[in-house]
C-alpha cells in the first residue's frame, strides 16, 4: 500500500514538472496499483491531446499571420485574442489610425453596422467600406462560444476591375446597338413599305453598310 502510494506520489511530481507523458512507472499488482494505471494511463491520454492541440494552434497561428487577409480573432467580451498585420494595416486605413489596437474597430462610426450585428444575435455579417481611395470587404463570424472573427480584405483593384468591365461592356452594348437599329430600321422599311426598285436598293446597300460596321466591331471585340 505503502509503495502504491509513493508511485503515486511520483508520478503527480513528474506530472506538475510536465515529465509524467514520458515517465514509464510499474505499479504494484493490487487494487491500489490498478487505480494508479488508469489515472497514468488518462493523464497520457490527456496529455497526448493537449499536445496535439497546441500544434494545431501552431499551424492555425502561421496560417493567420500569413494570409493575405487581415484576421482578428476575439472573444465573447470583444477582447483581441490574436491578429496579423495585415489586421492592422487595414484598420489604420480605415480609421485612421489603429495604433496597433485592433480592439478600436469597436469605437469607429465607420463601422457601426458591424456593431449593430454583433449585438443582433445573427451569425454572419458582410459589408463594403471604402476610406482614403481604397476598397475594403469586411464580414463576421460568429461562433458556438459566443467568440468571432472580423476579416477583412482590401478589394481596391478587385473593384476597379468590375468597374472597368461594366464600363467596358456598356459602351460596348452602346456600340453594337447603334449599327443593329440602322439595319432593322432599313429592312423594317423595305419589308413594310412599298418603294421603287431604286429605293430599296437604296435602303439594302445602307443596310448592309450598318452590316459591315457592325462585323468589324464584332472584330474589334
Amino acid at each position: 500500500f505503502g509503495k502504491s502510494i509513493e508511485q503515486l506520489r511520483d508520478f503527480t511530481s513528474s506530472a506538475e514538472k510536465g515529465l509524467a507523458g514520458s515517465t514509464v512507472i510499474s505499479f504494484p499488482d493490487d487494487e491500489l496499483g490498478d487505480i494508479g494505471n488508469k489515472i497514468a494511463e488518462s493523464y497520457k491520454e490527456l496529455d497526448l491531446q493537449k499536445r496535439k492541440a497546441t500544434i494545431e494552434r501552431e499551424k492555425l497561428l502561421q496560417h493567420v499571420h500569413s494570409s493575405d487577409e487581415g484576421l482578428c480573432f476575439f472573444s465573447s467580451d470583444r477582447t483581441a485574442e490574436f491578429y496579423n498585420g495585415l489586421f492592422i494595416q487595414y484598420l489604420n486605413v480605415i480609421i485612421d489610425g489603429a495604433q496597433g489596437n485592433p480592439e478600436l474597430i469597436f469605437s469607429s462610426p465607420l463601422l457601426k453596422e458591424l456593431n449593430d450585428f454583433l449585438s443582433s444575435g445573427k451569425k454572419y455579417f458582410e459589408t463594403q467600406l471604402s476610406k482614403q481611395g481604397k476598397t475594403f470587404a469586411l464580414r463576421a463570424n460568429i461562433f458556438e462560444d459566443k467568440g468571432f472573427e472580423v476579416v477583412i480584405n482590401d478589394i481596391t483593384k478587385q473593384e476597379k476591375t468590375r468597374l472597368l468591365k461594366q464600363e467596358i461592356t456598356g459602351n460596348i452594348a452602346h456600340e453594337l446597338r447603334t449599327p443593329v437599329t440602322s439595319i432593322r430600321g432599313y429592312l423594317e422599311t423595305v419589308l413594310e413599305q412599298k418603294l421603287s426598285n431604286e429605293k430599296e436598293q437604296e435602303f439594302l446597300a445602307k443596310a448592309y453598310n450598318q452590316v459591315v460596321v457592325l462585323s468589324d466591331l464584332i472584330q474589334d471585340v
